[in-house]
């Protein structure tokens, strides 16, 4: 059944086969699983639709968590296309690890973070960093593993805009206070991928 405008409620179940195991929703107010992680049973109230995820498993993650790191890559984005060569870099752990392909060498700890943060905006023309996608796939008080698309897109003076290159980016995040930025991976769409899952 499709999504509607209308509709306020939504069981979010993890299936194995056919059959329901668990529902992620954190009230449990869609179910009858109120006090318990059994077999979801989900309520048709009003007639609103399951959605049914399958394969991997969604972590259930807080909501103020959930804000706070939508926000770092947010700002993150604005930082490095605006010249804020310092606050973008310290979105990075003191010791944090930039991987790419699109360069020749690691960009590792806040002083070499800077420094590449201010060639990048001094490039011609303007580009800007459009991220989407933005997954949590796990979080617990002081840890976080993030995935998100990233594309660059670049418009020279006067000129059309175009997509430079289409990106995954996976994040390991520490929090001292903040979310902040451990180990960047960036994996290209047009780099080949070893078996091993590594960048090539």
């Amino acid at each position: 059944m499709p999504l509607s405008s209308s509709t306020s409620t939504v069981a979010l179940l993890l299936t194995r086969g056919s059959t329901a195991t668990y529902c992620f929703r954190r009230s449990h107010t869609a179910c009858d699983n109120s006090t318990s992680r059994r077999t979801c049973k989900p309520r048709r109230r009003g007639g609103f639709p399951e959605v049914v995820v399958t394969g991997e498993v969604i972590a259930d993650v807080g909501t103020e968590t959930l804000v706070a790191i939508h926000r770092l890559y947010g700002a993150q984005s604005h930082f490095i296309d605006d010249g804020h060569a310092q606050a973008w870099a310290a979105t990075f752990t003191a010791d944090g690890e930039f991987h790419s392909p699109s360069y020749p060498a690691p960009v590792v700890g806040t002083e070499e973070l800077t420094r590449f943060a201010e060639r990048f905006f001094a490039g011609e023309g303007t580009t800007r960093h459009v991220l989407t996608n933005v997954y949590v796939e796990s979080a617990d008080t002081v840890s976080a593993t993030v995935r998100a698309y990233l594309q660059i897109v670049h418009t020279p003076e006067g000129g059309a805009s175009r997509l430079v290159r289409q990106t995954t980016i996976i994040d390991h995040l520490a929090f001292d206070g903040a979310w902040r930025i451990r180990r960047r991976e960036v994996r290209r769409d047009d780099e080949p991928v070893s078996q091993s899952g590594e960048q090539q």
